[in-house]
């Protein structure tokens, strides 16, 4: 039997490098571009690495692939969150130049060559701030919104969300979009995510702990390991490439990532401190940031429309970074 391809943009990221790995777990040849050199983990046999840019992509460069699953993106991570009337704005001409522009390329020239499913990340920002006065409203809101971006970052992945359903209604290629929640692991120690997963690796070394700005013993996260979110985008490749269930009939679909769990800071701290046997653990007290509050989401769709299980909750993630800071310090 023919082995299944896949091309993965993005592939040297937190998420990507993941997803590179599990394809190739599950028997998928797998091209795997960034804009950087192959990461040493990514070079393996059955993966093959090229320096490429999303916006330079041909339909020929795709022909065929049995799946593209796109998470090459840029964040604005300096984005002026009042406008002022003498603020000086970041420039976000690169961002949205990658995010709006190149994904519309990969979009349409995945169309032109066939292939039967494009996997690509949006964010869990599309739906804004919450409604309510606390972190978490008394419904989880549904994949299909309401949306209420607030971030230019956010605008750009709804933008995204949008050309996936026009590409999809144009083109036999089936669309399939997901929204991670709060992702986290050791291949990011920069950004927020990276702040909560240093904080880990701190704990697990033994070291004093503490998690401050932006986060505050106020809020709550829903949360989702790196291995389980590269799992969801290996998933809706499987899903998408052999309409294989009951949503494949569904040319562009969105999803919130897979999980149960939403834990308060104050479960997260008292899990870390028991999970690494260090009682010097902390978050700091404060107000939880306006940017990182986020209405609680529906995820049930992910579990039973794809497929996706969550193989790692905090404990078990906890434990498996403990494995690979070992590793990593041989």
């Amino acid at each position: 039997m023919k082995a299944r391809r896949a091309y993965v943009t993005g592939a040297a990221g937190l998420i990507g490098k993941d997803v590179v790995r599990q394809l190739r777990s599950a028997d998928w040849e797998v091209t795997a571009a960034d804009v950087v050199a192959a990461p040493a983990q990514l070079q393996q046999q059955g993966v093959t690495w090229c320096v490429e840019r999303a916006e330079d992509l041909s339909a020929q460069r795709l022909a065929g692939y049995d799946a593209v699953i796109h998470l090459g993106a840029l964040t604005l991570s300096a984005e002026q969150k009042s406008f002022g009337a003498q603020v000086d704005l970041p420039d976000a001409r690169p961002m949205l130049s990658v995010n709006v522009l190149g994904t519309e390329n990969v979009f349409r020239s995945s169309c032109a060559a066939k292939v039967p499913c494009v996997v690509y990340a949006s964010t869990a920002a599309v739906y804004g701030r919450p409604l309510f006065h606390t972190h978490l409203g008394d419904h989880a809101v549904e994949a299909t919104g309401p949306f209420r971006p607030t971030s230019l970052y956010a605008h750009s992945k709804l933008m995204c969300e949008g050309m996936a359903d026009f590409y999809a209604e144009q083109s036999t290629t089936r669309f399939i979009g997901l929204r991670p929640t709060f992702s986290y692991g050791l291949g990011r120690l920069s950004g927020i995510s990276g702040m909560f997963a240093a904080w880990i690796a701190q704990a697990i070394r033994g070291e004093r702990a503490v998690l401050g700005h932006p986060f505050g013993l106020g809020g709550k996260l829903q949360l989702i390991y790196v291995k389980d979110m590269a799992q969801n985008f290996v998933d809706a490749a499987i899903s998408g490439a052999s309409g294989s269930n009951a949503a494949a009939a569904i040319r562009s679909s969105v999803f919130n990532s897979a999980t149960h769990q939403v834990l308060s800071m104050a479960q997260i701290r008292d899990v870390v401190r028991a999970c690494t046997d260090n009682s010097d653990v902390h978050v700091a007290d404060g107000d939880f940031v306006p940017q990182l509050q986020m209405p609680l989401m529906s995820t049930r769709d992910a579990f039973e429309q794809l497929g996706c299980t969550q193989r790692y909750p905090l404990d078990k993630a906890i434990a498996d970074m403990k494995q690979e800071l070992a590793r990593n310090a041989h």
